[in-house]
Parts: C-alpha cells; sequence; structure tokens
C-alpha cells in the first residue's frame, strides 16, 4: 500500500489499539469495582489492576493496561508484543506476578492483550478471546419519545454456530 492507503491504514491499526486500552481499561475498571463491593482492595499500577488477596470465584487476580509489560526476546520483533521470562532476571512481568498472591489456589491473570508467557510462572492458558467493538448509533436529529426511550432499536440474537457471529 502507498499513497493515502498507508496512511488510512496506520490510522485504522492506531484507532483499534486505542479501544483494545480503552476496553481493557474498563475491564479492569469493572473487576476492581466487583472486588471492593467483596472486601478486596485492588491497585492500579501503569501496567496493569492487581489484587494480592484472592479475588472472587471468576474473577482475575491481575488485568494487563498494556501490551509493553513482557520485555521482548532475542527471537521476537521488537513491537512488546511477545517475551518471556529469563530464569533469575528482575523483569517487568516478575513485577506484576509479586503483586498478585500466587500461592493460594486460583491464581489468575487476564492478559488483556494476549502476549504474556506465563507458563514459567506456573499459569496455563484457559481461553483465547478477542476483543470487538460496535460504535454507537450516531446521535439523530429527532428528540426521543421519552428519556427512557431509546431513539434507535436494539435486537439481540443467540449464536448458536460460528458461522453466526460474521452474519
Amino acid at each position: 500500500m502507498d499513497g493515502a492507503g498507508t496512511t488510512s491504514a496506520v490510522a485504522d491499526v492506531t484507532g483499534q489499539a486505542a479501544w483494545v486500552r480503552a476496553a481493557a481499561r474498563n475491564n479492569a475498571e469493572w473487576c476492581a469495582a466487583v472486588c471492593r463491593a467483596h472486601g478486596v482492595n485492588g491497585e492500579f499500577g501503569d501496567d496493569a489492576w492487581t489484587s494480592s488477596r484472592r479475588t472472587p470465584p471468576l474473577y482475575p487476580d491481575a488485568v494487563t493496561l498494556t501490551d509493553r509489560l513482557a520485555p521482548p526476546t532475542s527471537t521476537e520483533p521488537e513491537s512488546g508484543r511477545s517475551g518471556t521470562v529469563r530464569p533469575g532476571s528482575l523483569s517487568p512481568l516478575t513485577g506484576l506476578l509479586s503483586r498478585i498472591d500466587t500461592v493460594s489456589p486460583g491464581c489468575s491473570v487476564k492478559d488483556s492483550f494476549a502476549c504474556l508467557d506465563l507458563t514459567p510462572a506456573g499459569f496455563e492458558v484457559l481461553f483465547e478471546a478477542q476483543w470487538i467493538h460496535r460504535p454507537a448509533p450516531a446521535p439523530t436529529a429527532q428528540a426521543p419519545a421519552s428519556a427512557h426511550t431509546p431513539t434507535y432499536q436494539i435486537t439481540w440474537d443467540a449464536l448458536t454456530a460460528p458461522d453466526d457471529l460474521p452474519a
């Protein structure tokens, strides 16, 4: 691609990256709120939200807020997208793990950017997913019938097969 196409492609990636960071932060805020409701206080850092105490069932003990947490390895591009922990090295990943309870059963980390290798610390991947985003509809010129009635209709369908999502 060249010319305007290149600029457009870069803008799309930059916009997508911003949406993913916003989604990760929003998810971390939700986890923090649920934990506070259960008497568990976590902390926000530049790299992640973490809880030093075990979180409620099905909630992570850490949610990453950046894809730059793990240092790049010599075989990986320096994009910050992948990294490993070298034995004996102090890394941002080691710092993250030091802020959560990895001794009690059930410890989990939500790797919002799917870029960490936590297997050396005894973790395994539970599932993989992607963030999805649907822009809000543009505001309409006409006022809604009431403050509680949207000007557009939202419908939901149950998806039962992989081909249902694109449809």
